[in-house]
């Protein structure tokens, strides 16, 4: 019985050779890893989603205000905490400016926090800040690992290998300026592009990853 079979880095690597007709071409292969990055940021955009959203789970540092974001954090669907009755509250989503006028005590008071803000693409502010180790539980939506060979799986690879490949033929003839060609891997990748749109309408995006800090 043969397997059935199933993309991977590797196995889009040599794809796109096929595709392109240059199964030895050196200057292809080493732009190769770039090209299939270029596809993967050009899917995220046109899907405006990115495939999974992520549960991190970590504790407050006593009067400290700020937190990490977590690896591949791109957008904050919702924060909740652990009270010292055990009770799990939410936090609330504000602007960095309406987090500061709550809570202008940083390193002064601690309090029970409420409010919790961007502070840059790296850390969320926490107001007001926190007073005990307490646990938190973030949910976002999280940018996929990319491919590479170390990375051979992801998202894309899995559940929308034609539109990977669409999008990497297009940023190939594009990079190897074909443009006979290009024009074709452009409607090849708009249509694989609106009918996985169709079918992701009528599914949710995949939920319930739990990673830890």
């Amino acid at each position: 019985m043969v397997a059935p079979a199933n993309m991977t880095y590797n196995t889009l690597l040599a794809d796109v050779r096929s595709y392109a007709e240059r199964p030895n071409d050196d200057n292809l292969n080493t732009q190769l890893p770039r090209l299939v990055m270029m596809a993967e940021h050009r899917i995220a955009t046109d899907l405006k989603i990115l495939g999974t959203q992520l549960v991190v789970q970590g504790t407050f540092t006593p009067n400290l205000a700020t937190i990490a974001k977590p690896a591949l954090w791109r957008r904050s669907i919702s924060m909740r905490f652990k009270s010292v009755d055990s009770e799990w509250l939410e936090l609330f989503l504000r602007t960095y400016e309406v987090c500061r006028s709550y809570w202008p005590y940083e390193g002064l008071v601690t309090n029970r926090p409420r409010y919790y803000a961007d502070y840059n693409f790296a850390n969320f502010l926490i107001a007001g800040t926190p007073e005990n180790a307490s646990e938190f539980e973030l949910t976002y939506v999280g940018r996929l690992a990319p491919l590479g060979d170390s990375q051979q799986s992801n998202w894309y690879a899995t559940d929308a290998p034609q539109l990977l490949l669409a999008a990497t033929l297009l940023e190939t003839e594009t990079w190897l300026k074909n443009q006979a060609r290009v024009a074709q891997r452009q409607a090849t990748y708009d249509s694989s592009l609106a009918a996985f749109r169709g079918e992701e309408a009528t599914r949710l995006v995949d939920r319930g990853v739990i990673v830890g800090v």
